[in-house]
């Protein structure tokens, strides 16, 4: 899973160190570790829906 690491943190995993705005990509149970504590921000794995105007 890739996430964002928050501002005013640092992160590692497997040796590789993560800094604040960088972009992790790590195992599903590492962010989700993660994300509960607040260290990292999940990336949105879908794109975005197109918005819909009148003329669809």
């Amino acid at each position: 899973m890739k996430v964002v690491v928050s501002r005013g943190f640092q992160v590692a995993h497997d040796g590789t160190v993560f800094g604040s705005g960088e972009v992790a990509d790590v195992p599903d149970d590492v962010a989700d570790a993660w994300i509960r504590s607040g260290w990292a921000d999940a990336m949105s794995r879908r794109p975005r829906p197109k918005a819909h105007t009148e003329a669809d």
